[in-house]
């Protein structure tokens, strides 16, 4: 059980929670949300131990290990598994020792070494830590390359894998769906799922939540409030008693013409029966979403253009890629004033380099890319946070890209986007990741593109400032394309899919649901070294029964090496301690090789099933 007492915690003279009282049941799986800057991660910091609160009284079993999470970008020399590996540290431990005892050959620390082992279930550690690599977008011959060989982002994601390796009582995930794709954000949801101990997540995606979390706990008015249910149930909660306090604000009403304007658009557009059943559960939300906008730090809306040409971008028979390396091709489309396009497809496939080259920041490397005269394209991506001036402010980039307006309306605009009075002033060096993404956001909308090429903008957002987004965006009158992890953003704003895999760009006749089972289809027939080509081996993997008795086969197979090694480490332990003959030692030694070795390979052969299974 996890109590908090009358709990107050600062940041420096600023206090984030004050008084504030909750208990967490031993097995629950709690969602922690709220805005940007409200305390999510310094109550995280102290509930891992990291900080002390300033006042009240915080319980937790001290038996109880605890996994704290944090958005880590590691920097190391060793491998993607070996540094997965090495974050279960009594595994690490023991395989140092266990090399210490076959260097000096010393059989009691032989025999010692590998119970220990096998107490942990260390025998079955580097399958799991395998799979988990597998889990989270890592082909096979990644397994072996160097941490500091991937980008930022894939990082971050081996820092999860690490995390996720070690048992624990209390896991701690600070936005783990960060630098996600959706196929690798819908394994991490089913692994939560099967999580049996306590979990606590900061996470500002709505499906995620609903998929994963019993109970939310909503930081606001320096309290805890908790909400039991999903995320939808919380909405729903939250806009009851909005409704009860306020009596429904009148912007209300405003907020419903909008919701009432974009579902008409979307009915006259949409010619799909799936896709319309699916949306409209969506818009079906909208109302309490709109309601709990009103009392929202944030004001988001989308300029309208007027003589917006037609179309905007066109390509035909377009190939992406780079350095004349052709990634997808044969790509036709047509962008118009009013396109929605939400960009699907699994990792690698393809889908950030089509929107980059659509975007005009990449050459395509075969057909035609037209644009449409004097068009103003406003493109998000992750990597333009890195070109914000940490030492500058808000205001300051603003008033870069409109020096002749006034200083009070560019504070007015900056403020409908959370940078309201002396926040506009701080510098970007101070800002949280979400903060820097929204005012990417805020810059680009500012200077009122024709069309919005967006590349997970929601990364870092918290659900304030993305369901304002989603709502800014049901009312913009220009183009989207969209890539995002965020099925409540796709569902509610794109009127079409484009499914970008296996060299391909085509309409996807289908909705999110008919996508995702598409995808569990398209893993399932993938080896892990076959994540963007190579199909050759679809034919040695379509039979399940056949797969699961085989890796039955394998487990009986690995039990009984498991048994043997324990034998044959007792025989050592022995054979040392009666001083036996170098012959009989190199016997036993030469035969835990032999045995070492064919445990690898078996572990080897089960992983490779377990990933298609």
């Amino acid at each position: 059980m996890v109590i908090l007492q009358n709990i107050t915690l600062s940041r420096g003279q600023e206090n984030l929670l004050e008084k504030a009282n909750l208990s967490i049941a031993p097995g629950k799986k709690v969602g922690l949300i709220g805005p940007n800057g409200s305390g999510k991660s310094t109550l995280f910091a102290l509930l891992s131990g990291e900080i002390k609160e300033d006042q009240g009284e915080i319980e937790i079993p001290k038996r109880w290990v605890i996994q704290h999470v944090k958005q880590h970008v590691p920097n190391s020399d060793m491998s993607a598994l070996d540094y997965v590996l090495a974050g279960h540290p009594e595994y690490a431990a023991c395989q140092e020792l266990l090399a210490k005892a076959q260097a000096t050959q010393n059989g009691e620390l032989l025999a010692k070494c590998h119970h220990d082992l096998e107490a942990m279930g260390g025998y079955g550690l580097v399958a799991q830590a395998a799979q988990l690599l597998y889990g989270l977008g890592f082909a096979s011959d990644q397994h072996q390359q160097a941490v500091n060989a991937f980008s930022g982002g894939w990082r971050v994601r081996l820092h999860l894998a690490r995390a996720l390796l070690k048992p624990c009582d209390l896991l701690l995930l600070d936005e783990p769906t960060n630098h996600l794709d959706l196929d690798a954000m819908i394994w991490l949801e089913r692994w939560l799922k099967h999580f049996s101990k306590t979990l606590i997540v900061i996470a500002h995606d709505a499906a995620f939540l609903n998929e994963v979390v019993d109970t939310i706990v909503h930081i606001e008015g320096k309290q805890l409030e908790v909400y039991q249910g999903d995320y939808h149930q919380f909405v729903r909660i939250r806009a009851e008693k909005i409704r009860l306090q306020q009596r429904l604000a009148e912007n209300l009403t405003k907020q419903r013409e909008k919701m009432l304007a974009f579902i008409t658009r979307f009915r006259a557009k949409a010619t799909k029966a799936k896709q319309v059943q699916s949306r409209m559960k969506a818009f079906n939300r909208l109302e309490e979403v709109a309601e709990i906008h009103t009392h929202s730090p944030y004001q988001v809306e989308i300029p309208s253009i007027s003589d917006c040409p037609n179309p905007l971008i066109r390509c035909e028979k377009m190939a992406v890629g780079y350095d004349l390396q052709t990634i997808a091709s044969k790509i036709s489309l047509y962008i118009g004033p009013s396109t929605r396009i939400g960009l699907l497809g699994p990792n690698g496939a393809g889908k950030s380099t089509l929107i980059k080259t659509l975007a005009g920041m990449l050459p395509p490397v075969a057909g035609n890319l037209f644009f449409a005269k004097d068009i103003n394209v406003g493109y998000f991506a992750q990597h333009q946070l890195e070109q914000l001036e940490i030492n500058e402010n808000a205001l300051f980039h603003l008033q870069r890209i409109a020096p002749d307006v006034p200083e009070q309306r560019l504070r007015d605009f900056l403020g409908s986007y959370g940078f309201g009075g002396d926040k506009g002033l701080l510098p970007i060096s101070q800002l949280s990741g979400g903060e820097q993404a929204r005012l990417t956001l805020a810059l680009i909308i500012w200077q009122k593109p024709h069309c919005l090429l967006l590349d997970e903008p929601t990364n870092h957002l918290d659900i304030e400032m993305r369901e304002a987004l989603g709502l800014a965006l049901q009312t913009y009158q220009g183009a989207v394309v969209l890539i995002s992890h965020d099925r409540e953003l796709l569902n509610t704003t794109m009127d079409q899919f484009y499914l970008v895999a296996e060299g391909q760009a085509k309409e996807f006749n289908g909705d999110l649901a008919e996508y995702l089972q598409w995808l569990k289809n398209y893993q399932t027939l993938k080896t892990p070294s076959q994540q963007v080509e190579n199909l050759s081996a679809k034919q040695d993997y379509r039979k399940h029964r056949s797969l699961q008795n085989k890796c039955q086969t394998l487990e009986k197979r690995m039990n009984q090496i498991y048994a043997d090694l324990r034998l044959l480490e007792n025989n050592l332990a022995q054979a040392y301690a009666e001083s036996a003959s170098q012959e009989k030692l190199n016997e036993l030694l030469s035969l835990q090789a032999t045995l070492q070795a064919e445990l690898t390979q078996k572990e080897d052969e089960w992983m490779m099933i377990q990933e298609t299974l």
